[in-house]
């Protein structure tokens, strides 16, 4: 039974429901270790589908990937006619290569005849697939993708890092035309990395992306492990700085959120630095941003270090902050079947977390974490996969839903919209916004409970965007319009009389 204590405010505050996770059981994602995931709605029906690659948990060496397609309430059903290679030690990355408004989807790793791999599958506009049969990508293991617009042509590029068929480390940029066809950047600063990890983030407000990467060098050209930092000119190009704080690390995970509100980019970075001493193998570090792209530690975080690990940041109990969720091996050697962890870190709003305890994850390493709201109800449940801590350690992937419920009738501006006619004597009223580059976003109608009554996912273009919504068939009353975008929202009130 879901269990819940409901706070309620005035008409112009929130409702909020006790944040707490439950395993779903009914659900047969096949478990899988050495893996990677990704949502995405492939097949436009605005809900979140997901792709997960990695090891079955069988005798025999099966590798997988595998597309689940959800039903819009966070139930998911297999799609067996999927032209994707099976992976491990791999990585996925969903993105709209070609402008058509639909997810594309590369895919890295190691394959079952043992080469690595980096493959681009395009999608039709409704989750069928097809292989691009030739392009520039070279194949990686051990590796890491992230899509982004580097040089601001509003088309998305790709950074890809890992382990070569020549065994030798590689951190590759390929810009995209427009029309979905990459070319390889040459005379890049980047370090080629195995064991790698990478993210994207403006660091110094400059309003370009600049590149954080992770990894053990091959050949070396550092002492061991590294995590560079290199910052974009907007046009595509990229210096390294080298003055950061970062420990270098491998077998790890990273990722930016703005932990303290001060609307600045902070970093997490997980994994192993086998050069330092036995005390600082292993580390979770977290690192403020100034604002300008200088950091500095956090000492006295509460977070547990770990390596063949994962991380993601999510606003897990809805009060507007960023919490954290990792997993991996907690101890220097793995000594089966302990040392794996998997824990939940509460924001307290300024950067400052404790961590959450009795949740119902399962502890796991090499295995890979995604927050995404699957069944609708604007909270963010999460997929985690990964080798578990039994006596006779197993490969899971497990579906936990948020039971929170987050409501609010603030006006919140994170997205800027408006709203004509309104209030509305009609049957339909328009949602009018900008958009700065090509995306999807997702609207919802809610009542003054909180009851979701009407919901889409659309196609935004550059510049003004007009969305006519249908209303008929509501009654008069009080409502209220979310806009999202990513992780950010906002919030407008209309009345129907």
């Amino acid at each position: 039974m879901r269990m819940a204590i409901l706070l309620l405010f005035s008409f112009y505050s929130s409702i909020i429901v006790a944040q707490t996770f439950t395993e779903i059981s009914n659900i047969h994602f096949d478990g899988v270790r050495q893996s990677a995931m990704a949502f995405a709605d492939v097949d436009n029906d605005a809900d979140y589908d997901v792709l997960i690659t990695g090891r079955l948990n069988t005798g025999q060496v099966v590798l997988k990937t595998i597309l689940y397609l959800n039903n819009g309430s966070g139930y998911f059903e297999r799609r067996t006619d999927t032209p994707f290679e099976g992976v491990i030690f791999g990585a996925i990355a969903f993105a709209d290569i070609d402008n058509d408004f639909d997810q594309d989807v590369l895919i890295t790793g190691k394959n079952t005849l043992g080469f690595p791999i980096a493959k681009l599958y395009m999608n039709n506009g409704n989750g069928q697939y097809n292989l691009v049969e030739e392009t520039p990508f070279e194949g990686v293991q051990s590796s890491a993708i992230v899509f982004v617009d580097v040089d601001g042509d509003n088309d998305q590029d790709v950074f890809i890092s890992g382990m070569n068929a020549d065994n030798i480390g590689c951190t590759n940029l390929y810009l995209n035309d427009g029309f979905g066809n990459f070319t390889k950047l040459e005379d890049t600063p980047f370090v080629g990395v195995v064991d790698s990890a990478i993210a994207v983030a403006d660091v110094d407000n400059d309003n370009d992306e600049d590149i954080l990467i992770t990894g053990t060098s091959v050949p070396t050209v550092a002492p061991g492990p590294i995590s560079y930092l290199y910052l974009n000119d907007g046009n595509g190009n990229f210096s390294w700085k080298s003055d950061t704080p970062f420990q270098g690390v491998a077998a790890g995970a990273l990722a930016f959120a703005d932990v303290d509100g001060d609307n600045d980019q902070d970093v997490l970075i997980t994994g192993m630095n086998i050069y330092t001493s036995q005390d600082n193998i292993i580390s979770s570090k977290l690192y403020l941003n100034n604002g300008s792209g200088d950091f500095s530690e956090i000492q006295d975080s509460p977070f547990e270090g770990v390596y063949l690990s994962a991380l993601a940041f999510a606003d897990v109990d809805g009060d507007k902050d960023q919490d954290v969720l990792i997993t991996g091996q907690n101890i220097e050697l793995e000594q089966l079947p302990y040392g794996k962890s998997t824990k939940l870190y509460l924001n307290e709003g300024t950067g400052q977390f404790i961590e959450q305890s009795d949740t119902p994850f399962e502890a796991v390493a090499r295995g890979s974490i995604a927050f995404f709201d699957v069944d609708n109800d604007l909270d963010q449940d999460v997929i985690l996969t990964g080798w578990n801590t039994n006596s006779d350690p197993t490969s899971i992937t497990k579906l936990y839903i948020n039971e929170s419920l987050v409501f609010t009738t603030q006006v919140v501006n994170e997205v800027d919209f408006h709203l004509y006619p309104n209030p509305i004597v009609t049957n339909e009223i328009n949602l009018i916004f900008q958009t700065e580059q090509f995306e999807n976003l997702e609207w919802r109608i809610l009542d003054i409970n909180g009851r979701i009554l009407n919901q889409n996912i659309e196609k935004a273009y550059t510049g003004e965007n007009t969305i006519p919504i249908d209303l008929s068939s509501l009654p008069k009353g009080t409502y209220f319009i979310h806009l999202k975008k990513g992780d950010q929202l906002g919030i407008q009130q209309f009345v129907i009389q």
